[in-house]
């Protein structure tokens, strides 16, 4: 989506990858300032407390515009979907098939959609009666081998009969840990994450997902910064633009 919008207006798209690591995040965005570029896109990598390195960009003059992830303090545009309601519908959704102790998996539960989406699991614990367990939510690694051992302990220890995860890549660890530990998907525990896999049918179980408008979140955002590209004395302001995701619930998740 980004790449269309950027070459109908002539512009060349760069990417770069920070693994979900503040530290990476930090170095790309200083790389950036001492090039040329006229705008940046970015999903935050969601960790670490400070954020200072994007002053670097306010203070070149570039102007940037958050999708998916974003820091709430900082003020510039971000587009997103609507975390909180899938959130909600999703943990219902487990609750509905049955489950009394749902996990929730998730990287950095304080920052941006890590704790937008606990509060909406934790609202429809609330609204089922259910008890909210602390113990019940993981807050775990951005490294796959750490998250597949937090989440084999965390297993072993809490017993939880349906799992919430934040992110695709915990999913991923659960289902691992779960054929480990010889847990039948979805006889002895349910799940359902985040996640924009178009192949979550072929999997088996096929797993439910809440799944992103990918495509239409990146040509917003990049829609989004042209905007800002092209008006540059705009005051930077906060403004959050909220997208619908779909729910796909299938033979993971279902009684």
């Amino acid at each position: 989506g980004i790449e269309r919008v950027a070459r109908s207006h002539d512009f060349h798209t760069l990417i770069y990858v920070t693994d979900h690591e503040a530290q990476n995040e930090q170095a790309i965005v200083r790389s950036l300032t001492n090039g040329r570029v006229d705008g940046v896109l970015m999903s935050a990598s969601g960790e670490g407390l400070s954020h200072q390195h994007l002053n670097l960009l306010a203070e070149n003059k570039i102007p940037f515009v958050f999708f998916d992830r974003f820091y709430d303090e900082v003020s510039t545009t971000a587009v997103t979907g609507n975390d909180y309601e899938s959130s909600y519908q999703a943990t219902a959704h487990l609750i509905s098939n049955g489950c009394k102790r749902v996990a929730y998996l998730v990287i950095n539960k304080d920052i941006s959609i890590g704790n937008v989406r606990m509060q909406g699991y934790m609202q429809a614990l609330r609204d089922a009666g259910l008890p909210i367990d602390e113990q019940l939510i993981l807050d775990t690694s951005n490294n796959p081998e750490e998250s597949f051992q937090d989440i084999d302990s965390f297993l072993l220890a809490q017993r939880p009969d349906g799992i919430f995860a934040a992110v695709e890549r915990l999913a991923m660890s659960a289902l691992r840990v779960c054929q480990k530990q010889e847990i039948r998907i979805p006889q002895d525990m349910k799940l359902i994450c985040f996640s924009c896999l178009d192949i979550a049918d072929l999997l088996d179980p096929a797993l439910s997902v809440v799944k992103q408008p990918a495509f239409e979140m990146g040509e917003v955002a990049a829609t989004q910064l042209l905007n800002l590209m092209k008006n540059p004395s705009l005051p930077a302001e906060k403004k959050i633009i909220i997208l619908e995701s779909e729910l796909k619930f299938q033979a993971s998740s279902m009684q």
